[in-house]
């Protein structure tokens, strides 16, 4: 009887895969086939991406701005992409964005003469250019670059752009290192 039950899970577990898989490609236009761990949510309207992509449990596309992800990029749980149409999301080639990571383009006004629920958003793009990679639970504000071959260390908040090659940790980030 047991042996039923792992068999029929693990059928029930390969059908939610394949209907993720299907989703997210009917949603997605990609180069190649990704791989997808299932679940994916996939609520943004523009999103390409190249060859090898990976995208793990949980992942979130939303917005209405152009996500672009490169050749080779692997996404991690439970990570989180928003753009606006005013922003957008460019990813590189070779990119590794660990899990819980937040790569949103946008956020409110500050503005002292109206409400924080009225405030208008403000978008920049974001890009991270090749061989990047976002530690888990990085937090990717509007406007930043992430040049070629930096580090984002775990939990950082980037508020800033970071140098090719630079290790970048911290509330907010500041260079803390280089690579080699």
């Amino acid at each position: 009887m047991g042996e039923v039950v792992l068999l029929i899970e693990r059928v029930v577990r390969k059908i939610k895969k394949e209907f993720s898989c299907k989703s997210f490609a009917s949603k997605v236009q990609c180069a190649s086939k990704p791989v997808i761990y299932a679940p994916v949510t996939v609520l943004a309207k523009d999103v390409v991406a190249g060859k090898g992509l990976t995208v793990y449990p949980g992942a979130y596309f939303w917005g209405n701005g152009p996500i672009r992800i490169g050749d080779n990029v692997a996404i991690g749980k439970e990570s989180i992409f928003f753009a606006c149409k005013e922003g957008g999301i460019f990813i590189g080639n070779d990119v590794s964005i660990a899990a819980q990571c937040y790569v949103i383009d946008s956020d409110h006004g500050l503005s002292p003469d109206c409400l924080m629920r009225e405030q208008p958003m403000v978008s920049a793009a974001i890009t991270i250019e090749d061989d990047v990679w976002v530690g888990a639970g990085v937090k990717v504000l509007k406007g930043v670059t992430l040049h070629k071959g930096c580090v984002c260390a775990a939990g950082a908040v980037i508020t800033k752009d970071v140098p090719e090659y630079a290790i970048a940790g911290g509330v907010p980030a500041k260079v803390i290192g280089r690579r080699g």
